[in-house]
């Protein structure tokens, strides 16, 4: 039986216009009057993700920042941030080439440097105190200068003993500290409601979500999602994004029942 449903927001939740349906919310207000756990597991920091956890009612708290923090409401309850100093010269460099550097700490985000990315979004502008500024996530989107990203290989791989870094082929990565993933907070997230991790049904679409598939009683990959996210995914949906999460929770948790 699942107790519990973790979805990804971007690629997965939402839909194609990076909105929640009304037909979405209307099936977390059930899962949740059945005394079924939902709640989101993102990539994005608090700031980025209260919206829409507003929008679908969520009741409990959610998980941010790939699996470096936990939030209830603009409460941190646990975070996992990690020291910015080992990755000053792969920041720097990045955003030397044109790269949008952005760094996550306390629900918000700032950029390293402006790029078109971060003008278009309004992003705040913040250089660290790289001594002693933490952060939660960093992320780097690589734009149109994919060229560029990819020369940056060699200044990640020395990095890989020291972080978990999340690669999307050539437009960018993602930056937590070593051991932090959303499989890692899936885990302690399931102890903290005292439940199973068979009695979870994880639904994701790419490369962070990978460990929490495998680690959940049932993993579904979304049917847009990458063929690592299928192959690691005990079901793959038919539909694609907010569908196909409504198809995982239709299978797994209501029967079959449309709603």
């Amino acid at each position: 039986m699942i107790r519990l449903i973790v979805t990804d927001l971007d690629g997965t939740f939402l839909d194609e216009n990076r909105e929640i349906s009304d037909e979405a919310v209307e099936t977390v207000r059930t899962l949740q009057d059945r005394g079924v756990d939902f709640t989101f597991i993102t990539g994005r920091p608090w700031q980025g993700a209260r919206r829409f956890a507003r929008r679908a009612g969520i009741r409990l708290p959610t998980i941010t920042c790939n699996g470096a923090v936990i939030n209830e409401g603009d409460r941190i309850v646990w975070s996992a941030p990690m020291d910015l100093a080992p990755l000053r010269e792969l920041m720097e460099t990045a955003a030397a080439r044109g790269l949008t550097v952005l760094y996550s700490k306390d629900g918000g985000e700032a950029a390293l440097s402006e790029t078109e990315w971060t003008r278009s979004r309004s992003y705040p502008v913040a250089v660290p105190d790289w001594d002693r500024q933490r952060a939660d996530k960093v992320n780097l989107i690589s734009g149109e200068r994919r060229a560029e990203f990819r020369g940056l290989a060699p200044l990640m791989d020395a990095l890989g003993t020291q972080c978990e870094i999340v690669r999307y082929e050539d437009t960018g990565c993602e930056i937590a500290g070593k051991g932090v993933n959303k499989a890692g907070a899936l885990e302690r997230y399931a102890a903290l409601r005292g439940v199973a991790l068979e009695e979870v049904l994880a639904v994701g679409d790419n490369e962070n979500d990978l460990q929490m598939l495998r680690l959940a009683g049932v993993g579904a990959a979304v049917a847009n999602a990458t063929d690592s996210a299928k192959a690691a995914a005990d079901y793959v949906c038919r539909a694609s994004r907010t569908q196909g999460v409504l198809e995982a929770v239709r299978t797994f948790c209501l029967g079959g029942e449309a709603l």
